[in-house]
């Protein structure tokens, strides 16, 4: 019997006990429901494991080209040059009419240059103008000088031309007395063949072009000299005429 009643006492006991686990379960989870709502309250977060090893890097694409800076173009007409026409001196340039009636066509026009005919005195033609601030001195520099011709009554047929060019900046002194030290580059062309055309008054255009020496263009302003020289042989006698100058450059 006290066995028995032992047994009791302790089945009573552990019965208690498990009541109370369960209430106090019970009013946990009660709690945290009136807290989190039906979930469960999200605990602290727990300390960030290692960081695994970094993987290994993609290939790199190509890489884009940089674009050329390329070819660029300064060009002045017959009205932005000057230089003498006739005998008389007349500072304009000479106008043909190649595409009809001169009161019913636009004209085009072009400086004379003469070959020698006045002891030595030649024609001479002038420009002056600004030095492009995107040219590139470390690469060639081409002048390119289009002249057009009549027809006429001429001997010979080859021409050369002579350019002479002057670069000067702010406060410096230009001109053939000291302190001025003339031209700062002189080029000439190639001799090259004089075509007419074959029927008045259309022209003849032909183009000569002239490198420059880049080392002597130091200024932002300019100027270019352009005459006829004499060629090898064979002297064209007729008037040939500078319509357009076109200075070709690379872009920094």
């Amino acid at each position: 019997m006290k066995k028995l009643a032992q047994f009791l006492l302790f089945l009573s006991c552990t019965s208690y006990a498990l009541d109370q686990s369960m209430a106090t379960k019970a009013a946990v989870n009660k709690e945290l429901i009136t807290r989190c709502g039906t979930n469960n309250c999200r605990g602290p977060r727990g300390h960030k494991g290692n960081r695994g090893p970094r993987g290994q890097r993609g290939d790199r694409g190509p890489r884009g080209r940089r674009p050329r800076s390329g070819l660029n173009e300064l060009f002045l007409n017959a009205n932005m040059m000057t230089g003498i026409n006739t005998e008389g001196g007349l500072l304009e340039p000479t106008l043909f009419f190649p595409y009809g009636p001169d009161f019913a066509t636009a004209s085009v026009n072009g400086w004379e240059l003469q070959p020698d005919i006045f002891e030595g005195v030649r024609y001479t033609v002038g420009a002056n103008f600004d030095v492009p601030i995107d040219l590139d001195v470390t690469q060639p520099v081409t002048v390119v000088l289009h002249f057009l011709v009549p027809q006429a009554e001429s001997s010979g047929n080859q021409a050369k031309i002579q350019l002479q060019a002057d670069y000067k900046n702010s406060n410096q002194e230009l001109g053939i007395l000291p302190p001025a030290t003339g031209f700062a580059d002189t080029q000439v062309s190639p001799d090259f063949t004089i075509i007419q055309p074959v029927t008045p008054p259309n022209l003849e255009q032909i183009s000569v072009s002239i490198p420059l020496d880049t080392s002597k263009i130091t200024g932002d302003w300019a100027i270019f000299q352009i005459k006829r020289i004499d060629p090898a042989v064979n002297e064209y006698s007729s008037a040939i005429y500078l319509s357009t100058i076109s200075v070709q450059y690379s872009r920094l």
